[in-house]
């Protein structure tokens, strides 16, 4: 009797070790990384959308002689910035998604969700979510660059034109980009959060 509590006892302690192990293995060559590489991004996200805001021209001045050339200059200047960054960025996108399907610890799958927030825009993937490449999956850089790129035909054809969701000639450039930037600001806040406590999780299993 007593030896078969203690072998119980022990495939306990091994159980644990078990579960210790992988989830430190999990942190270290998984979400670390992960982390690390959203951080590189965010840092990117934010010198191109500073830079944006600066060079962007106000809703007022959408009459003025120069509000398409400076428009134009916002696109090719986001244009520029995309191409440095862009397959870090693609790369990050497939890895969160499978990150999304392995399992793990409560702390684990609430970083990954925020993750996908950060990424996506949504809290999290539904089994029908096979292809990054549908159009509800666009980054934040290609839907500012859908908005300039709909606004110097608007201005260039002197027509109105409906966007998804309003008239593009109601668009301000200046305040979609602040808008956006204060966002993912927000955004990584709360990834940086959520990793924390993961973090701290993976410690306190030790």
């Amino acid at each position: 009797m007593i030896d078969a509590l203690i072998s119980v006892v022990d495939r306990l302690i091994q159980l644990k070790k078990y579960q210790t192990e992988r989830t430190r293995y999990l942190f270290e060559k998984l979400f670390e990384p992960v982390f690390n590489d959203l951080s590189i991004i965010h840092g990117n996200y934010i010198q191109i959308l500073t830079q944006l805001a600066q060079q962007s021209p106000f809703a007022w001045e959408r009459n003025s002689p120069h509000y398409l050339a400076e428009i134009k200059i916002v696109l090719n200047s986001l244009q520029e910035s995309r191409i440095e960054m862009e397959p870090a960025r693609r790369q990050i996108r497939f890895m969160t998604k499978e990150l999304s399907t392995v399992e793990s610890t409560p702390e684990a799958k609430a970083f990954v969700n925020t993750a996908i927030s950060y990424l996506f825009g949504i809290t999290s993937f539904g089994e029908e979510d096979e292809d990054l490449n549908d159009a509800k999956f666009k980054s934040i850089s290609e839907t500012i660059l859908d908005s300039l790129l709909a606004e110097i035909q608007s201005i260039s054809s002197g027509s109105e034109i409906e966007s998804a969701t309003n008239s593009i000639s109601e668009i301000d450039i200046k305040n979609l980009i602040e808008s956006t930037l204060e966002k993912q600001r927000h955004s990584w806040n709360v990834v940086c959060d959520s990793f924390s406590k993961l973090k701290v999780s993976v410690a306190m299993k030790d």
